[in-house]
């Protein structure tokens, strides 16, 4: 698994505005160029936040991500999401 190529992603997806528009619209789509293996890309889908930075993801990176596909008004989302341990280490 690469934490590069979620980070990379999501960095695309975050800095560019009509990158954060074709995720909302087709995630498929959007990540379709990026070396994701189908479980990094369904956590980039899902947005799991959590899995994401407990396999390395920059946690900057994740909120300003966050923020910029879901809407400012999720920070509580991003904050409850953050602090609930994923599946496979709780």
């Amino acid at each position: 698994m690469s934490t590069n190529a979620m980070e990379s992603a999501l960095w695309n997806l975050h800095h560019d505005p009509l990158g954060a528009e074709r995720f909302r619209s087709d995630p498929d789509l959007a990540l379709r160029d990026y070396p994701l293996t189908p479980d990094e890309q369904q956590l980039v889908k899902s947005l799991d936040v959590r899995a994401m930075a407990d396999r390395g993801a920059d946690q900057m990176l994740l909120f300003v991500s966050f923020i910029a596909l879901s809407g400012f008004d999720q920070v509580g989302e991003y904050m409850r999401r953050m602090n609930t341990p994923s599946p496979a280490t709780a």
